[in-house]
């Protein structure tokens, strides 16, 4: 793959990870009803606020943790593949593998970045309730 063809990949991937973000999907209840969408859109906006600030979880180290330990996996794959497979270096090998490995975490982190964290779910779910909605689930 070329330079520029990797680097427009990367970008849509980047794209497609920060809009896929779920949110709560409210029950057609009484509540619900009597406000229009709007409002309910706004109540889900600042329940959604309110759990972020209070759970602060921010997973950017995380991310940073696992693109290192998957980096060095990689490395230590493609030095294994460039040992046995004639006329590969080992250095070679090791290289690409621990990019591979990091570029492959990072990735996956994206998407993964966009689901709620389990507490900040549950604290937007409970906030909802206590001004009437029901949430079902999330999608």
């Amino acid at each position: 793959m070329s330079r520029p063809a990797a680097a427009t990949a990367v970008a849509l991937l980047l794209t497609l990870g920060g809009c896929a973000s779920p949110s709560p999907v409210l029950y057609d209840n009484a509540h619900r009803r009597s406000v229009d969408d709007a409002q309910a859109e706004q109540d889900v906006a600042e329940c959604r606020e309110i759990a972020a600030e209070a759970v602060k979880h921010d997973r950017s180290g995380e991310v940073v943790r696992r693109a290192g330990e998957d980096a060095v996996v990689g490395g230590a794959t493609g030095a294994a593949v460039g040992a046995v497979v004639r006329g590969h270096s080992v250095g070679r090998g090791a290289a690409a593998g621990a990019a591979g490995g990091a570029v492959r975490s990072v990735t996956r982190a994206l998407f993964r970045n966009n689901q709620p964290d389990a507490v900040e779910a549950a604290w937007t779910n409970r906030c909802l309730a206590e001004r009437g909605y029901e949430v079902i689930g999330w999608r």
